[in-house]
């Protein structure tokens, strides 16, 4: 609004500077094709025509300093070598003008200008518009931000409140997705499944702990429910043997179990996987089928292997104690 403000400004103060240039022009080419006569003549016509006339300020001095004609009571005060603004008065008004001061040849003095009421009036009115239109702009930027301000609020808060959920433990609370595809749309899909991504690991990491649990009770107790077999009075020193021996077999096998969920950690963490071979997955369910076939025939079932085609991934295979079957790590 600055910029447009000083250009339309700078725009009519030249429009009045070639006005007064070609005015001037226009009667010194008159003065020097017929004398000071001619001129007068020219003046009066221009004072005359009803164009312009209120806004044209015309004077020419004789010799002496004594008015010949014009629309000016008096020249100006200050003695202008260009164009410039000055005060002067018509029929006893004060007014603001730009002039020009021509000094012609005969020593005559000719004054041509331009009374700026009308241009002061544009500029004024332009500027009230450039403060009219600040002050909307204003006020649109600071109801569009107090919205913009307020439906942030609102689509944090809801990511806020699940983020507190999830803190306090429901891994299960999730934000609610809004029917407008944008950017918080978006992220709030990601946070989702990222959460879903966090929970399926959380029940993950609970599943294999049970697990491990299980696998470590069943031996610990076989342990504990032998050895305080033999405490009791009456069992021989062989009897005692047998159950530290057993004791012994049951936590090497611990051992065994412990050194094989390290040794998948570190596969996991890409550790070991240079150790990885071609597996071929027909042979692991080959192994899987016998080793439960069995079982499921004890309980009426039978089990059946259909292979439709060669599925194979790299893996090591890890051997776990006799009581449990052989374990693949794939990659």
């Amino acid at each position: 609004m600055a910029f447009i403000y000083l250009q339309v400004v700078g725009a009519l103060h030249s429009q009045l500077q070639r006005q007064i240039a070609s005015t001037t022009h226009r009667l010194v080419t008159d003065f020097e094709a017929g004398g000071s006569d001619r001129l007068i003549r020219s003046l009066a016509f221009t004072l005359s025509d009803d164009v312009d006339s209120d806004k044209g300020l015309y004077l020419l001095l004789n010799q002496t300093g004594e008015k010949v004609i014009g629309n000016l009571d008096a020249a100006p005060l200050s003695r202008l070598s260009e164009i410039a603004e000055a005060e002067v008065s018509n029929e006893g008004v004060a007014l603001s003008g730009r002039f020009k001061i021509s000094t012609l040849d005969d020593g005559s003095t000719l004054i041509v200008g331009v009374d700026l009421a009308d241009t002061n009036r544009t500029i004024a009115l332009i500027g009230q518009a450039c403060l009219v239109t600040l002050f909307v702009a204003l006020m649109l930027v600071i109801v569009g931000t107090f919205i913009f301000r307020r439906e942030l609020d609102y689509r944090v808060s809801s990511i806020h409140k699940t983020a507190t959920q999830i803190s306090s433990g429901q891994l299960s609370s999730r934000i609610p997705l809004s029917e407008i595809h944008d950017e918080f749309y978006h992220l709030s899909r990601e946070i989702n499944s990222m959460l879903d991504r966090i929970e399926a690991l959380m029940k993950g990491v609970r599943h294999v702990s049970d697990t491990i649990a299980h696998n470590l009770r069943t031996p610990l107790t076989r342990i504990i429910s032998r050895l305080r077999t033999v405490q009791r009075p009456g069992h021989s020193a062989q009897e005692v043997l047998q159950a530290t021996h057993f004791a012994v077999q049951e936590i090497e096998n611990l051992n065994q179990l412990f050194e094989k969920l390290l040794q998948i950690s570190e596969i996991e963490a890409g550790v070991h996987r240079q150790r990885f071979r071609i597996c071929d997955f027909s042979a692991i369910a080959d192994d899987v089928i016998d080793l439960y076939s069995a079982f499921a025939e004890d309980r009426h079932h039978q089990l059946s292997l259909s292979i439709q085609a060669t599925a194979i991934s790299r893996g090591m295979r890890t051997c776990w104690p006799a009581c449990w079957p052989t374990w693949w790590t794939m990659h």
